[in-house]
């Protein structure tokens, strides 16, 4: 016996929900994840519910999360592991800018204003809360080590450039670097440019 629209509707909506309220908050989460449950049709219009209800948030086209409690009394989502859990989710790698780095690496006391990451994906705008991200294409060649400390030192480097790199910086990221992270430094300089190589030697 088929299930009336009705009836579709109502168990669809009741596995939506009881699926979200089993996710980790802050994890992304498209509607083709929920085609075994209902028609696709269906299924987005259940989500769109969900986002208006604030059980869940929009992060992009067709892209939802489940929100932090504090978010939803005006806290702010955590965004670089949502950007970082979507392009993830979509194959592609996501970098913090050498700004970002610079300043979590604390060789500059500069605070980024726009809330911009280097991914290998397409270049796109998304929005996470109330703040805009920026996702800024760029090649696997100028990615290395993409999401790790690593990438974040190298990232870092390449904006202070050799002329503003100085003899602190160095001292610092020797003193602070996992012995891991300064491995993977070394295996990875062979295809760096000269000068980003002889700094990273003296790590």
């Amino acid at each position: 016996m088929k299930l009336s629209y009705t009836s579709q509707t109502v168990n669809v909506r009741e596995l939506i929900e009881k699926s979200v309220r089993a996710r980790r908050r802050g994890e992304p989460f498209t509607p083709g994840e929920f085609k075994k449950i209902g028609r696709p049709a269906l299924v987005r219009r259940e989500l769109q519910r969900l986002a208006r209800d604030g059980k869940i948030k929009a992060v992009a086209h067709n892209v939802y999360y489940k929100p932090h409690e504090r978010e939803l009394f005006g806290g702010m989502p955590p965004v670089p592991k949502i950007v970082n859990a979507l392009t993830i989710k979509q194959g592609h790698v996501v970098q913090i800018t050498g700004a970002e780095a610079a300043n979590r690496l604390g060789l500059s006391s500069q605070v980024p204003v726009k809330s911009i990451y280097l991914t290998n994906g397409p270049s796109r705008r998304i929005v996470v809360g109330k703040l805009e991200v920026v996702l800024r294409h760029k090649p696997n060649k100028e990615l290395p080590a993409a999401g790790l400390v690593a990438g974040d030192v190298i990232q870092a480097l390449r904006y202070l450039g050799p002329r503003e790199v100085e003899p602190s910086h160095i001292e610092k990221l020797s003193r602070t670097l996992q012995p891991e992270t300064k491995a993977r430094l070394k295996k990875l300089s062979r295809h760096l440019p000269g000068w980003l190589r002889k700094i990273i030697e003296q790590f």
